[in-house]
C-alpha cells in the first residue's frame, strides 16, 4: 500500500503542533509577565511608603525639635519677654543662637524666624526687621488672620526674607504659636526647602521607570520625581506616560503619595488586550487538538479538503505573527524568554535594594529605641535580612574619622567610600577572629556604629579589645586615624539604646579626652564636668584685656586650663570659641577702622577655620594663640604709627592706679593731663575701643570680684575700696554688669571652689 497520502496527513499536523506550542508559550509569557507586573507594583507601593515615613519622620522630628525649644528654651523666652527687650544681648542674640542651632541640626530647613505680636518685628538669622519691611509679611498677615492651620504643614509657597530678594525660594511651612496655646506673645515660622524635600526623595530606591507625585492637602502637586525627570531637572512637572498604582495618605501631614510605574506604548497594548490573547490562546489550543482527532478519525476523507482547510488555517496565523513583526516564531519565543529575562532581573535589584535599605532603617530603629522590638520580631526581622540572631549580651561601640573634613580634602569621593568600606570589613573580621557576629552600619559621615553580638557571656574589656585591635590595623595600614566610643554590654534588646547613647557620649567629649583611642564610658567621669557660665566670664576678661592693650596672654591661659581641667562637650566648646569671637567682634567694632580691618581680614577668617576642624583641646589653644599673637603684633604695628597711642595709655594707667578715688571722672582726668574733656572722650574710644566711662567701670568691676572672690569684706568695704560712697549704688551697677549681685557672686565663685 502507497503510504504518500498518509506522511503528507501526517505533516499536516506540523502547522496545528507549531501553532499550539506558540500559542503556550505565549500564554506563560503573559502569565509571568502579570506576575512579575503585580510584584513590580508592589515594591512601587513599598518604596512610597518608606519615601512618606521619611518625610513625615524628618518633618516631625523638627517639630518636636522646635516644641522641645519653645517650651524649654530661655532664649525664645527672652525673646517674646518684654523684660528683656531693651537687653539686645539677652533678647535678640540668644534667639538668633537658638534659630542658627536649628537650622544646623536639620539640614533641610531653609530658614526659621520669630515674629513678636508687640511692636510688630520680625527675628532672622540676618537680623530684624519690621512687619512693614519684612518679604514674607504676606504670609504672616494670613497667620494674623487666622487663614494658615498652626498645626499642619502648609502647601507648597513662595519665601522671601527681604522685600528686594530676587527669586523666591519654594517651601513648605510650619507655624507655632508662643505660648502655645494662644499665641499671645508671637509666633515661630519653620520653612523646609521644597528642593532639600525633592532630594530626599531622589536618595530612596526607585524603578528606572518609576514615578511619584506628592500632593498637599489641597490637592496642589508638591513634589514629582521619576528617573527621568531627575535626568531633565525638573522637580515640579508631573511625570506623563504612567499609571498611578498605589495611592494614601500621611496620617500626619495630610498629603497624598501616588506613585506607579511608566509602561512603554506596545506594553499597555499587550496589557490592554491580555484578556483577547489568552481566550484566543486556549480557543487556539482547543482547536488544535479538536483538528487532530477529527483528522485522525477522517483519515479517509479526501485530502484536499483536508489541505485546504489547514492551508486557510495557518495563513491567517502567519499574518498575525507577520503584524506582531515575529515571522520566525523561534525569534519571537527568543524575544519573548529574553524580555522575561530582562524583567526578573529588574524586579531582583528592586529586592535587593529594598533589602538594604530595610536593614539600615531597623537597624536605627533598634540603637535610637523610637519602638519596643520584641524577640520574635528581632528573630524574624534578621532572617528576613540575612542577619545573625542568636546571643547572650550584645554591646555597642561607634567607629569615628578624626579630622574628617582634612580626610575629604584629601581623598576624592570614589576612594572615601573604598576606605570606609574597608573600615567596615575590618570591623567585621576582627568580629569574626572574636568568635562573635557583628552588624555594623555607617550612620553619619564619619561615623561607624557597629552592633556585636556576644555567643557568650562578655565583658566590656571584650568590646574594647575588639575596638583596640580595629584601631591597631587603621593605625599600622592607613593615613589616617579614628576614635572609637565602646557602649556598655547588655542582656535585653529594649537595653541597647542605651550601650548606643554611651557610646555616643563618649565621642561627645573627644575633644576633651583626646582623639585616635579607644573611649569606655567611664572616660566621661574621669574629671569633672566644667561649668560654662565660669568660662564666659574668663572668655569677657581675655577680650577686655585684649582690647585695652593688657597682658592678655594670663588670660588666655587661664581660660583654657579651665577647658583642660574639666570635661566639655564638643559643642560646648565650639560654643565658647563663637563666644569669644563674638566677643572680638563687638571690641573691634568699637576701633578705628585699621583695627577692624585686622581683625575681619586675618585673625577672624583663621579662628573660624580652626574652630571648624576642632578636634583636641591642645591643638586649638595652639592654633589660637598663634592667631592672637600675629593680631596683637599687627595691633602694635598700627599703635606704634598712632600719635595719641601713648598719652592714651597713660590715661588708661592713671585709671588703673586711682580707680577707688569716687570723685573721678572724666573732667577731673582732663585737667590733670590739660585736655578738652570732648577730646579726651573721643581720642580715648578710638584707641582703646570702648568709652571713658565704661572702661572705669570694667576696672572697678574687675576689682570688686576679685574682692569678693578672695577677701571676706562687706559689700559696704568693697564698694569704698572701688570707688562708690554708697552700696545701693554699687550693688546696682554690680548687678548690671554681672547678672548677679556681690551676694550671690560671692556664692557662686565659692561653690565653683
Amino acid at each position: 500500500m502507497n503510504k504518500s497520502w498518509f506522511y503528507r496527513m501526517l505533516l499536516s499536523y506540523l502547522p496545528i503542533f507549531f501553532m499550539t506550542t506558540t500559542m503556550i508559550i505565549l500564554l506563560a509569557f503573559l502569565a509571568m509577565n502579570e506576575m512579575n507586573r503585580n510584584a513590580i507594583i508592589k515594591s512601587n507601593e513599598i518604596s512610597a511608603r518608606q519615601t512618606a515615613a521619611i518625610i513625615d519622620n524628618t518633618l516631625h522630628a523638627i517639630e518636636r525639635s522646635l516644641m522641645k525649644e519653645i517650651e524649654h528654651s530661655e532664649e525664645i523666652s527672652r525673646f517674646f519677654d518684654p523684660a528683656y527687650r531693651s537687653d539686645t544681648y539677652l533678647s535678640i542674640f540668644g534667639a538668633t543662637q537658638i534659630i542658627d542651632n536649628m537650622i544646623a541640626s536639620e539640614s533641610i530647613i531653609d530658614s526659621i524666624y520669630f515674629y513678636r505680636n508687640a511692636d510688630r518685628v520680625a527675628l532672622t538669622t540676618k537680623g530684624v526687621l519690621p512687619y512693614e519691611q519684612f518679604g514674607d509679611n504676606g504670609f504672616l498677615a494670613q497667620v494674623l488672620n487666622e487663614e494658615v492651620l498652626t498645626y499642619n504643614w502648609t502647601g507648597n509657597r513662595s519665601f522671601r526674607e527681604f522685600q528686594g530678594d530676587g527669586q523666591p525660594r519654594q517651601v513648605v511651612s510650619l507655624v507655632r504659636k508662643v505660648p502655645l496655646l494662644t499665641g499671645a506673645d508671637g509666633y515661630i515660622v519653620t520653612n523646609v526647602s521644597m528642593k532639600s524635600l525633592h532630594r530626599l526623595i531622589k536618595e530612596m530606591s526607585y524603578p528606572q521607570s518609576g514615578f511619584i507625585h506628592v500632593y498637599d492637602r489641597n490637592d496642589q502637586l508638591l513634589i514629582s520625581y521619576s528617573e527621568a525627570q531627575n535626568h531633565a531637572g525638573d522637580e515640579r512637572q508631573p511625570s506623563a506616560g504612567g499609571n498611578e498604582w498605589s495611592a494614601f495618605r500621611s496620617d500626619y501631614t495630610g498629603w497624598d503619595f501616588r506613585s506607579g510605574i511608566r509602561t512603554e506604548s506596545w506594553l499597555s497594548w499587550i496589557y490592554s488586550f491580555s484578556s483577547f490573547w489568552i481566550m484566543f490562546g486556549l480557543l487556539t489550543v482547543i482547536a488544535g487538538f479538536i483538528w487532530m482527532i477529527v483528522a485522525t478519525r477522517r483519515n479517509y476523507k479526501p485530502i484536499e479538503s483536508i489541505l485546504g482547510r489547514i492551508h486557510t488555517f495557518s495563513q491567517i496565523n502567519m499574518k498575525l505573527l507577520m503584524d506582531r513583526g515575529e515571522a520566525d516564531e523561534l525569534k519571537f519565543i527568543e524575544s519573548s524568554v529574553e524580555n522575561l529575562m530582562e524583567q526578573t532581573t529588574k524586579y531582583q535589584r528592586l529586592h535587593e535594594d529594598d533589602l538594604i535599605f530595610r536593614r539600615r532603617y531597623f537597624f536605627q530603629e533598634v540603637m535610637e529605641g523610637t519602638r519596643p522590638v520584641s524577640i520574635a520580631e528581632w528573630k524574624s526581622q534578621a532572617e528576613e535580612l540575612g542577619l545573625e540572631h542568636g546571643f547572650v549580651q550584645m554591646a555597642v561601640f561607634i567607629v569615628e574619622i578624626d579630622n574628617y573634613t582634612e580626610f575629604c580634602e584629601v581623598y576624592s569621593n570614589k576612594d572615601q567610600y573604598l576606605l570606609k568600606f574597608v573600615i567596615s570589613s575590618v570591623a567585621q573580621e576582627v568580629g569574626v577572629q572574636r568568635n562573635c557576629h557583628v552588624w555594623k552600619e555607617w550612620i553619619a559621615n564619619d561615623q561607624l556604629a557597629v552592633l556585636v553580638l556576644y555567643g557568650h557571656e562578655a565583658k566590656d574589656d571584650d568590646t574594647t579589645d575588639i575596638g583596640r585591635k580595629l584601631k591597631q590595623w587603621v593605625d599600622d595600614n592607613l593615613n589616617f586615624s579614628i576614635t572609637i566610643g565602646i557602649g556598655s554590654c547588655v542582656r535585653h534588646i529594649a537595653d541597647l539604646p542605651e550601650s548606643y547613647g554611651e557610646a555616643a557620649e563618649v565621642l561627645r567629649f573627644k575633644s576633651s579626652l583626646g582623639s585616635n583611642k579607644v573611649l569606655g564610658y567611664e572616660e566621661v567621669n574621669r574629671k569633672p564636668r566644667g561649668e560654662a557660665y565660669a568660662c564666659l566670664r574668663l572668655i569677657d576678661s581675655l577680650v577686655q584685656s585684649f582690647g585695652s592693650g593688657n597682658q592678655w596672654e594670663d588670660k588666655f591661659n587661664e581660660w583654657f586650663q579651665a577647658l583642660e581641667d574639666r570635661m566639655y562637650s564638643f559643642e560646648e566648646i565650639a560654643n565658647q570659641m563663637n563666644y569669644m569671637m563674638y566677643g572680638f567682634e563687638r571690641k573691634f567694632q568699637r576701633l578705628s577702622s585699621e583695627y577692624a580691618g585686622l581683625w575681619k581680614e586675618e585673625a577672624l577668617p583663621t579662628m573660624e577655620r580652626d574652630a571648624g576642624r576642632l578636634e583636641s583641646i591642645h591643638l586649638l589653644k595652639e592654633q589660637f594663640r598663634d592667631t592672637l599673637e600675629r593680631l596683637a603684633e599687627g595691633m602694635e604695628g598700627l599703635k606704634a604709627e598712632r600719635s595719641n597711642y601713648r598719652m592714651i595709655m597713660e590715661v588708661k594707667q592713671y585709671l588703673e592706679q586711682h580707680f577707688a578715688n569716687p570723685e573721678l571722672s572724666l573732667n577731673l582726668v582732663s585737667e590733670r593731663f590739660g585736655l578738652h574733656p570732648s577730646y579726651l572722650s573721643r581720642v580715648f574710644k578710638e584707641e582703646m575701643g570702648e568709652n571713658f566711662i565704661d572702661c572705669l567701670l570694667h576696672i572697678r568691676m574687675e576689682h570688686a570680684r576679685s574682692l569678693l572672690g578672695d577677701t571676706e569684706l562687706s559689700v559696704q568695704n568693697v564698694a569704698n575700696q572701688v570707688g562708690y560712697m554708697r552700696s545701693i549704688s554699687f550693688i546696682r551697677v554690680f548687678k548690671k554688669v554681672n547678672g548677679m549681685t556681690p551676694g550671690d557672686f560671692r556664692k557662686e565663685i565659692g561653690t565653683v571652689n
